[in-house]
C-alpha cells in the first residue's frame, strides 16, 4: 500500500488530491485475485449529514496467499473534500483466472 500512497499526479500524491479509501482483506484459502467495490459519497452540507452517492469504485487486486492480509487502496477521481467519504465496501476473493487487468481501478461517476 505504501507504493500506492506514493503515486503522484501533477506532482501531488493521489490521496492528497482525490477522495481515497482503504480496506484490509484476508482469506483462509488464499485468492487468485480480489474485486473490491465501494461507493464514493458526499455529505450534503456541514449541517445536513445526509449522504449522496457520487459514484462507484471498482478495484482489482493481485493474488494473496492463505491467511495473508492485504490493504487495498481505492482512489476515486472526486477531488478531495472534507465532506467526501468512501463506504459500503464489498470484497470478493476470487479463485478463477481474471479476464481483466489486475490490478486496476475504475471510477464511475453518477453525474
Amino acid at each position: 500500500m505504501e507504493k500506492s500512497l506514493a503515486v503522484q499526479e501533477d506532482g501531488v500524491r493521489v490521496c492528497e488530491k482525490y477522495a481515497c479509501g482503504a480496506i484490509q482483506v484476508a482469506s483462509t484459502v488464499g485468492c487468485t485475485y480480489w474485486i473490491v467495490t465501494a461507493d464514493v459519497r458526499n455529505q450534503v452540507s456541514a449541517t445536513d449529514k445526509t449522504l449522496k452517492v457520487l459514484g462507484q469504485l471498482r478495484t482489482t487486486y493481485t493474488k494473496t496467499g492463505p491467511k495473508q492480509f492485504a490493504t487495498i487502496l481505492l482512489v476515486s477521481k472526486e477531488l478531495l473534500d472534507p465532506l467526501h467519504s468512501i463506504g459500503n465496501f464489498k470484497a470478493d476473493c476470487r479463485s478463477d483466472i481474471p479476464v481483466e487487468t489486475v490490478p486496476t481501478t475504475t471510477y464511475t461517476s453518477n453525474s
